[in-house]
């Protein structure tokens, strides 16, 4: 966005900072708003910021991401705000953790945080999402979004996917200043009725006895109104598969001729 309040591009804006970095209409900007933010562009604001202190006043920023794709590193965003001695509000809306964002040394943000995070990639870590949030002490408004089904390996490294309530209650219990929380991410996955059938049932077990009851057995979490489930389908109709008859009918007979298909889904809204 321009001095003048008016939107422009922000390979133009970036191109304004650099050609009037004299002027003082950028010297005294407050708020700057960025909508889809790449790698190239935040280097660029980087290189600018660094060399010229274009932007020693500003307050408020956002970063947008309407567009629905990777805007850029989040390693960028702590560099960034270390040119901005100033800011005192920061937004994040749409950006994504993915297993490329890794976060490389990041440093307390000191300003206070809105961040609306989506969570698509098939391999996100929660290491990397941890050592994100632990770098906001100051976030007040968290919004998790990875409801579109993201795939966790329940078998190996259980402590990295983020069906692990330890970690998010170590987690959670450090930022102090939420205020509201909005969580919403569901994993599927499947098992044959074949040679990995025992290692499907012990999962299954692992997440009725173990997961499902370590969220939804504990203070800390039913306070903060989280929930987790467990569903099990039938690729065909979604059927309850202990239906012998429809299985019957259907010359459903031997244990290797279907798959079934399982979702579990973390829940939390809350407000304080």
């Amino acid at each position: 966005m321009s001095a003048d309040n008016n939107p422009v591009s922000i390979k133009k804006c970036i191109r304004l900072l650099f050609q009037d970095k004299e002027q003082q209409n950028f010297l005294s900007l407050r708020s700057l708003i960025l909508n889809g933010l790449t790698n190239e562009n935040v280097r660029q604001l980087l290189d600018c910021c660094q060399q010229h202190e274009c932007l020693p006043n500003l307050q408020c920023l956002a970063i947008l991401n309407s567009a629905g794709y990777t805007c850029f590193n989040l390693s960028y965003l702590f560099i960034l705000c270390k040119q901005l001695p100033n800011l005192l509000h920061l937004n994040l809306n749409c950006l994504q953790l993915a297993l490329h964002t890794y976060v490389r040394s990041p440093y307390p943000l000191k300003c206070k945080i809105k961040f609306h995070l989506i969570i698509e990639n098939d391999y996100s870590d929660f290491r990397h999402f941890e050592l994100l949030l632990k770098n906001m002490p100051n976030l007040y408004y968290l919004n998790i979004d990875g409801s579109s089904g993201v795939r966790f390996n329940f078998y190996r490294y259980p402590w990295n996917h983020f069906f692990y309530s330890q970690r998010w209650q170590n987690l959670l219990s450090q930022l102090t200043k939420l205020k509201q929380i909005s969580i919403d991410i569901t994993t599927k996955f499947c098992d044959k009725s074949n040679n990995n059938s025992n290692n499907g049932e012990t999962l299954i077990k692992n997440i009725n006895d173990t997961i499902l009851p370590s969220f939804n057995n504990n203070e800390f979490f039913k306070n903060l109104h989280f929930s987790i489930e467990l569903h099990t389908y039938h690729p065909i109709g979604f059927w309850d598969t202990r239906d012998a008859e429809l299985m019957k009918l259907l010359d459903i007979t031997r244990a290797d001729q279907y798959k079934y298909y399982h979702s579990v889904r973390i829940s939390c809204n809350y407000n304080c």
